[in-house]
């Protein structure tokens, strides 16, 4: 595993114990409506003006599902050859216990990892805000989102897709020369994105 997943290991184990302690709160879950149940602790889940819940964790105003999908067909193979990413997948468990899929070569490693058991989506990750280094909120495709573990060969992509899901794409550059490489940050936003166009509506 690497630095940065174990690090969200610990930080989304802390969170866990926290909303056990405040499960009689009022949730803090992202969402296209104002949740009633508490999965991640305190806070105010007030709508802003803007369409945003307290805390500055944007709406989800088109959910997606990613539950129970194949981590390795979240990108087509004509998306992986785009991407220079042909190596055999190799499926493993990420450190929230779900099902995650690696591409590795020579080039690059390029991971994807759904997290649809917590149940607290992309504000989970920005709970997290304070405590990890590089933080910074984006959005991909209209999707909140945030960017971390930035570094000069590698950087991670968390996408929150409904309420209580989310997923992270997780890109080092190992030897390639592309332009696009150079830049991993951009480059795991592309990846996100091209998952984003595979997840199907949320039912």
């Amino acid at each position: 595993m690497r630095k940065s997943a174990l690090k969200r290991t610990l930080l989304l184990a802390a969170a866990g114990m926290m909303s056990i302690t405040l499960a009689a709160c009022s949730s803090s879950n992202p969402g296209t409506s104002a949740p009633t149940t508490s999965s991640s602790g305190s806070g105010d889940t007030s709508t802003s003006v803007d369409g945003s819940l307290a805390g500055g964790v944007p709406q989800v105003t088109n959910p997606k599902n990613i539950k129970d999908l194949d981590p390795c067909q979240l990108l087509t193979s004509a998306q992986l050859a785009q991407l220079g990413a042909t190596a055999s997948p190799e499926k493993g468990t990420s450190g929230w216990g779900e099902q995650m899929c690696d591409w590795r070569s020579d080039s690059l490693d390029l991971v994807i990892e759904p997290e649809t058991t917590l149940g607290n989506g992309i504000y989970g990750t920005y709970e997290q805000e304070s405590n990890t280094p590089g933080f910074k909120k984006i959005q991909v495709d209209g999707y909140p989102a945030a960017q971390t573990d930035q570094q000069s060969h590698s950087c991670r992509i968390y996408v929150g897709i409904s309420q209580t899901q989310e997923f992270a794409v997780d890109f080092a550059l190992l030897g390639g020369t592309r332009p696009d490489y150079m830049d991993p940050c951009g480059f795991a936003e592309k990846v996100a994105g091209m998952v984003l166009t595979n997840l199907p509506a949320a039912g």
